[in-house]
């Protein structure tokens, strides 16, 4: 079976970032990670710029978050951006707030995430949503609110970045939702939830309460193309988080 690759959400080393972009990218290469997911860099370096660190790094640019509104409200020149940026996979970060207060506004927001993604696939991308907490927790028509937006967009138009943090913090299974996705969970967000000692809600990869040998397993069989570390801890930089995640991965043999 083909080992999946292991790469990392930049917004856990978005301080570093802000300091000093290139010298952060190598840190993240030399650790381990064979790949970089982007966040919205609104006051960041030109696309053409961060491309040239990225790859210099000897880097794969993965994906990049997506706000909801910057897709629907200013389309052309988000995909122009991303074009230039060189990647093929967009992660639409969350509904927005307002949307999510009634059944309606959920059917909404549906409606628009279908007509974009279907528009961004026709333009060469390939579109999923992530999940945080609240998608797990609400219900449209009596439904999971999550369930209800992957039930209603085929899965030749939207995937499913899902988030194993999110998903263990709300009381589920992520092995459950991860099977339920299979074939259409091509980026899987990897984050710990920690254990009551520690002082953070996320900790490292391997140092909380998920049984990843199952996590593993089932992304193995579930056609998932690569694992993206993501963590935000309070309690130590991001960068010695990403580290401690990549130690981690790499004595499982997977970085």
């Amino acid at each position: 079976m083909t080992q999946i690759p292991v790469g990392l959400q930049l917004h856990t080393v978005r301080q570093e970032l802000m300091a000093d972009m290139a010298g952060t990218l190598a840190k993240v290469a030399e650790m381990g990670y064979k790949g970089v997911e982007l966040v919205p860099l609104k006051d960041g370096p030109p696309p053409a710029e961060i491309r040239s660190m990225i790859e210099s790094k000897k880097l794969t640019l993965i994906s990049s978050h997506v706000g909801f509104a910057d897709l629907r409200d200013d389309f052309d020149n988000t995909i122009a951006t991303h074009k230039e940026l060189g990647h093929s996979d967009l992660v639409v970060g969350a509904v927005p707030a307002d949307m999510r207060k009634s059944d309606d506004g959920w059917k909404e927001a549906v409606a628009q995430l279908d007509e974009m993604a279907r528009k961004a696939k026709v333009a060469g991308f390939r579109v999923s949503m992530h999940n945080h907490a609240f998608e797990l927790e609400k219900t449209v028509d009596g439904v999971e609110a999550h369930h209800y937006v992957f039930s209603q967009i085929p899965p030749d138009v939207l995937n499913a970045q899902l988030d194993t943090y999110f998903i263990q913090d709300v009381g589920k299974d992520p092995v459950e939702y991860i099977r339920k996705f299979a074939a259409r969970v091509p980026l899987l967000h990897i984050k710990d939830k920690a254990k009551d000692s520690d002082p953070d809600d996320q900790t490292h990869i391997g140092n909380g309460v998920i049984d990843w040998d199952a996590v593993f397993a089932a992304a193995e069989e579930s056609g998932v193309e690569w694992y993206i570390v993501e963590q935000k801890r309070e309690s130590i930089p991001g960068i010695e988080s990403a580290r401690l995640s990549a130690e981690y991965m790499k004595s499982r043999g997977m970085v």
